[in-house]
């Protein structure tokens, strides 16, 4: 592969993947289509080595073959090396090579492919290729060529019998064609720069599949030339040039090909109301005064075409037709095509500004273009029952907003039962009536972005195979409860349909609850959901990254508090009241205890006394120690403080009042003990009741 052909791949592999939903799905198989790809351009390079004879040049062989293949483009070469005998592809374009040498070619008869674009060659003699008699395909663009004798001798293609392929655009402007007409083989023929008019074609062209004619000045075909076309043409491209309409359009119905590209022809002209070629006035002035008994007659071309069917002229087996950019500027009136196999019309990019119809005979018309015309109005006859084939319908970037909100029978589009793709963005268009595609059945895409619709407000549930609609870029901040059943009612049989809603200033706040829950909660696809912004009743900004966080959010802020506030509190103070009064009665006894304590603290002066030393206890100390040491205390510590050294210790297992709770014999014990010793062990920090006493 080549880095402009894994470019197209990728290109075209995202393409065909752009309305997929499933993005990760996406995203890893590009990767892996990019990894696979790299991985057989870096196989690729290593097979490409030095040429034995040129080693500026790169060569690598053809898989299955001894022959090889040569890349010396870029290398500043001023001349041709001379070529081995199994060099079956030279590409030797971009250098600065100003002559081919006679007989260059002679030992290279299995050569196929020649680039010798982008060089300085100025002058083809009779033997530049003698030898190249299996040559298929010749690059002469940009290079010094004239098209004139001084720079093709006769005979200058002689040798190229079976040549199919000629590319010679880029060179210099002259009106003299060499004898193209010898290479009897060639298919497909490349020119520019051609003066006026085309004087190149022969009948002898009996191979000639494709004629690329564009970016030149041809202005027009002269009259009868139609018929030495060959008929093996099947494409031409003469986009880019000044064509100007003559009779020669009565004679396009008897060519044979199936394409053609007539774009970027910058000359104004208005077909239906003039047909006069135009005739250049050369350093002349011309001074009308007064003009008496002025007369107008029809012209006789228009008069022909009258006589005629009163179709449009259309090559019988065209299937193709691209006349973009053309500067049209007219009314589309009634317009009937000859009998054609027309499938694929762009108008694009003109000034067809109304469009009246009907237009009819195109039955078999598949895909229709007539975006960016300006069109501000549409008649509900335009589309006529021959376009009942129609499947893809282009009218973005026109006026149409002014025009369908008035259709509120769907009248426009009553015709186009098996249209499968709809592009009407950027037309300006606010409102859209109920019933406008109601008989659209078999939509399955629907463009309206980059309008100003605030709401889908028209009926799309009978479009069962409706897969991806498109109303990003609008002025939507929620949608109805209308629009969110009719979305619905196709999602829950066709879980393929998503809607893109971003670029809208989506609102989140009390008001639009049910919006955000439905976007939580529906069956429905949104496409880049986790770029959807959204403005809170708080003017801050929240994402879509988790609607149902973002629902739950809304939620909080717009219930009502008053009833939770009043019921909060009375279970507040009924569990205090309740509080207290259990803790009056589980402590009844102690706090009638504290009672007579305080009573006689207050009425007994014998007892003011605050010194703690004054106190009569019933131990010495109290030894807190956890049950897995008890052998320690009752063994060793008890010997010899209690046994020994006359101290009275209180010990849990022996003092503690049978009957009464822990926390009360602990606290009842440390209160009566003058000390308190702890047997700090792993064992104590363990226990429960160790760290209570503690």
């Amino acid at each position: 592969y080549k880095k402009e052909d894994v470019v197209t791949i990728v290109k075209n592999y995202t393409a065909s993947l752009q309305w997929n939903t499933n993005l990760p799905y996406i995203l890893v198989t590009a990767f892996a289509l990019l990894i696979s790809c790299t991985h057989a351009i870096l196989n690729d390079i290593k097979e490409w080595k030095a040429c034995h004879f040129a080693s500026s040049c790169l060569c690598k062989t053809v898989p299955g073959s001894e022959n090889i293949i040569a890349d010396c483009s870029g290398k500043d070469l001023l001349r041709i090396p001379k070529l081995p005998h199994n060099l079956q592809n030279l590409f030797i374009q971009n250098n600065n090579i100003s002559r081919i040498e006679d007989g260059i070619f002679e030992d290279s008869s299995l050569l196929k492919t020649l680039d010798l674009s982008f060089n300085r060659i100025s002058h083809l003699r009779k033997n530049s290729f003698k030898g190249l008699q299996n040559l298929i395909s010749l690059n002469l663009s940009n290079n010094d060529l004239k098209y004139e004798n001084k720079s093709f001798e006769i005979s200058a293609f002689y040798f190229l019998e079976n040549l199919k392929s000629l590319n010679l655009k880029g060179n210099v402007n002259t009106s003299f064609v060499p004898d193209l007409w010898k290479l009897r083989s060639l298919e497909l023929l490349s020119i520019d720069y051609v003066a006026t008019k085309i004087a190149i074609l022969d009948e002898k062209f009996s191979n000639l599949k494709k004629l690329t004619a564009a970016g030149n000045r041809i202005q027009r075909i002269e009259s009868g030339t139609v018929r030495y076309f060959p008929q093996s043409l099947t494409s031409a491209d003469v986009g880019d040039n000044i064509f100007s309409f003559g009779e020669y359009v009565l004679e396009l119905k008897d060519l044979p090909i199936t394409s053609l590209e007539f774009s970027d022809n910058f000359t104004p002209h208005d077909v239906f109301d003039s047909y006069v070629e135009e005739c250049p006035l050369i350093e002349e002035t011309v001074t009308i005064n007064s003009i008496n008994n002025l007369y107008f007659y029809e012209l006789p071309f228009f008069e022909k075409w009258k006589k005629k069917s009163g179709c449009f002229p259309v090559p019988g087996k065209l299937k193709k037709v691209l006349l973009r950019s053309n500067y049209l500027q007219y009314e589309i009136h009634n317009l009937c095509f000859m009998e054609n196999e027309l499938k694929y019309l762009s108008l694009s990019d003109n000034v067809l500004h109304t469009w009246t119809g009907p237009v009819t005979n195109i039955r078999k018309l598949t895909d229709l273009d007539l975006s960016a015309n300006f069109c501000s109005n549409i008649s509900k006859t335009f589309f006529s029952p021959d376009f009942i084939n129609v499947r893809c319908l282009l009218l973005q970037n026109n006026l149409l907003g002014l025009v369908l909100p008035t259709d509120v029978d769907g009248e426009i589009f009553q015709n186009l039962y098996n249209v499968k793709y709809i592009n009407l963005s950027k037309n300006k268009i606010a409102n859209i009536p109920n019933l406008l595609f109601k008989e659209q059945h078999n939509l399955e895409r629907l463009d309206l972005s980059e309008n100003m619709i605030d709401d889908i407000n028209f009926k799309i549930s009978h479009m069962r195979k409706l897969m991806f609609m498109n109303v990003r870029n609008n002025r939507i901040s929620t949608l109805s409860q209308y629009a969110m059943n009719e979305l619905d009612s196709i999602a829950k049989e066709n879980n393929n349909l998503t809607i893109d809603l971003s670029g809208n200033n989506l609102v989140c706040n009390c008001d639009s609850l049910s919006f955000v829950k439905w976007i939580v909660n529906t069956p429905t696809n949104f496409h880049l959901l986790e770029k959807y912004e959204c403005k809170t009743s708080k003017k801050s900004i929240s994402f879509f990254r988790n609607p149902r966080e973002v629902y739950e959010t809304i939620q909080k802020e717009c219930m009502s508090y008053e009833g939770l506030i009043v019921g909060v509190t009375t279970g507040i103070l009924m569990f205090i009241f309740i509080l207290c009064g259990g803790i009056v009665y589980r402590y009844r006894w102690k706090l009638r205890y504290l009672y007579y304590m305080v009573k006689v603290k207050w009425h007994d002066p014998e007892h003011k006394s605050d010194n703690k030393d004054e106190r009569l206890y019933m131990y010495d100390a109290f030894v807190s120690y956890a049950n897995e040491d008890d052998t320690f205390v009752h063994h060793k510590l008890l010997n010899n403080l209690e046994k020994n050294g006359g101290i009275q210790l209180c010990l849990h297992k022996r003092n503690f009042l049978p009957g009464n709770d822990i926390a009360t014999n602990i606290t009842s014990a440390i209160h009566n003990s003058r000390k308190t010793i702890v047997i700090m062990s792993a064992n104590y920090l363990a226990s429960y009741w160790c760290m209570f006493e503690l």
